[in-house]
């Protein structure tokens, strides 16, 4: 089973959040090579504006 984590804390990988996270996967006996993780404090992220500049760029394509 393949799982991604998402972390949103502020704390990165102090969070007590990624630590509850880390004990639950053990707990499940999840492989560390099994789980994917993705910290969102770095990454500029921002809401759709409806502009369809996207649209545009892709056909309308995904």
């Amino acid at each position: 089973m393949k799982l991604l984590v998402i972390n949103a804390s502020a704390n990165k990988e102090r969070s007590t959040t990624l630590k509850l996270t880390n004990t639950f996967l053990k707990g499940l006996g999840i492989e560390a090579s099994e789980v994917g993780f993705v910290t969102t404090i770095g990454l500029n992220i921002n809401p759709c504006m409806a502009c369809y500049a996207c649209w545009f760029k892709t056909s309308g394509k995904i």
